[in-house]
């Protein structure tokens, strides 16, 4: 992706949350945004478009777990940086694409044990999914070392820095855990799709485009004016290369 941004100089601006899209004259946008790097006060900004694309899919905003307020400090909901984590042990909260990814990197990373666990009773062996079933292999590799441990059926209690207490099934459990990470999805923003007050769901099966000419939706999940399941095109984003060249192709078509 770098050498893609590098090669067509694509303006990438990272660290900028969209906070509202509003139509304007002449079939434009504005897009504003605010910066989230951990500057000094707002850092505000808007964005003229000719057209967007709304490909956020259900991950714009993490969900938070439920847990006593000693216990919240000592959550993270993404990875840093890979030294953190070498020689720890670590817990892993969800068992998706994104907490089998995070188990198997912090066990590269050089984490002393990772405990991998859900609330759940099953474990998605990702059959046709091929970086699922890399994951799951990996996963099995590493429990028969002995270096990552699966618990299914398992519930976070608290948690303080240095070990965390755990639900599994009747019994209580306390093990190390100098770190915990929080893989238990995310939600779309509602708030912005609502900004655009779209007439209905309508979605042009040839383009993806919306209601509303000049705006794009390539998967958004359980969000009116879409409430299914899966988001609107029900699609993984690694899956999801032909509606991502219907889109293309139109805006090519439309704008040059």
């Amino acid at each position: 992706m770098a050498r893609v941004q590098r090669t067509y100089k694509l303006n990438v601006r990272e660290h900028e949350r969209v906070t509202g899209i509003r139509r304007s004259v002449r079939a434009h946008f504005q897009v504003d945004t605010l910066r989230t790097d951990g500057v000094p006060g707002d850092v505000r900004a808007t964005t003229r478009a000719s057209a967007v694309v709304l490909a956020m899919g259900s991950s714009s905003s993490t969900k938070a777990l439920q847990l006593p307020s000693a216990s919240v400090e000592h959550i993270s909901y993404r990875l840093g940086e890979p030294r953190q984590y070498f020689g720890k042990h670590v817990v892993v909260i969800g068992v998706g694409p994104s907490g089998m990814e995070s188990a198997v990197r912090l066990v590269n990373y050089g984490a002393a044990h990772v405990t991998l666990m859900s609330h759940g009773g099953r474990f998605n062996r990702g059959r046709g999914n091929v970086y699922v079933e890399q994951s799951t292999k990996r996963i099995s590799t590493f429990e028969r070392e002995k270096r990552l441990t699966l618990l299914l059926r398992t519930t976070l209690v608290r948690a303080n820095g240095s070990h965390a207490v755990l639900q599994v099934g009747k019994t209580t459990r306390l093990i190390r855990a100098e770190v915990v990470v929080a893989c238990v999805g995310f939600t779309s923003d509602n708030d912005l799709i609502k900004s655009l007050n779209f007439p209905d769901g309508h979605l042009n099966s040839r383009t993806y485009e919306t209601s509303i000419r000049g705006v794009f939706a390539l998967g958004i999940s359980r969000v009116s004016p879409w409430n299914r399941e899966g988001g609107v095109l029900g699609t993984d984003i690694e899956d999801s290369q032909p509606e991502v060249a219907k889109v293309c192709n139109e805006l090519v078509k439309r704008f040059g």
